[in-house]
């Protein structure tokens, strides 16, 4: 419990930490003529090499989820057979259609831009012998994007479809680097909102 508390703490720290408009990452900081006070500049946001990374960064979270969607559309690994691919890009065409939608209603406090670390994960924190979190590192996958993609439970208590954080080990047998099973996971996630939800 120590643990979750002072991830959800940090995470919303990150959410107090004023952020320049855009989706990327900090390439640079701008000088003020006070040392203390330079600003953060946004480039395009960093990933691991091999994957797709955007030469630009972009200005909505509209303009970003719709850079999204057009990747995944033009990838022709979904499926074995070309209906798989028809079909697939059919419905994320109809899925770019309904995020453009959807985004209009958003309250403006959900699309502010707001520091991520996006590799929140065991071997990139210190904890201290109650479990809480100390410190946090490797900064390099970073992204400053919208508040509404980065509020998200870490991802090892998640079990949400796209993510199950056990993995199967040699013995065939499910294990985690976290060894979180389902029903702790919603403990977990049940405490995460109480130190979100109680400011």
């Amino acid at each position: 419990m120590a643990n979750i508390r002072s991830y959800a703490q940090i995470a919303l720290n990150l959410f107090h930490i004023e952020a320049p408009d855009g989706i990327g990452s900090v390439s640079s900081f701008s000088s003020t003529g006070d040392s203390l006070l330079r600003k953060p500049v946004l480039g395009p946001f960093l990933l691991p090499s091999g994957l797709c990374a955007p030469s630009t960064i972009f200005q909505s979270i509209t303009e970003y989820l719709t850079w999204l969607i057009r990747i995944k559309i033009s990838s022709h690994t979904v499926g074995t057979k070309n209906t798989d691919l028809e079909e697939a890009q059919l419905n994320l065409k109809r899925l770019e259609k309904l995020v453009c939608e959807s985004i209009s209603t958003f309250d403006t406090a959900l699309l502010r831009s707001v520091p991520s670390h996006e590799d929140f994960s065991a071997q990139n924190v210190f904890i201290n012998d109650d479990g809480a979190i100390t410190g946090v590192i490797d900064w390099e996958f970073h992204m400053v994007k919208p508040a509404v993609l980065a509020a998200a439970y870490p991802s090892w208590i998640r079990y949400d479809g796209t993510l199950d954080p056990r993995f199967v080990d040699k013995e065939g047998q499910f294990s985690s680097f976290w060894v979180t099973s389902p029903e702790e996971a919603i403990k977990l996630r049940q405490e995460f909102d109480v130190v979100c939800f109680s400011i």
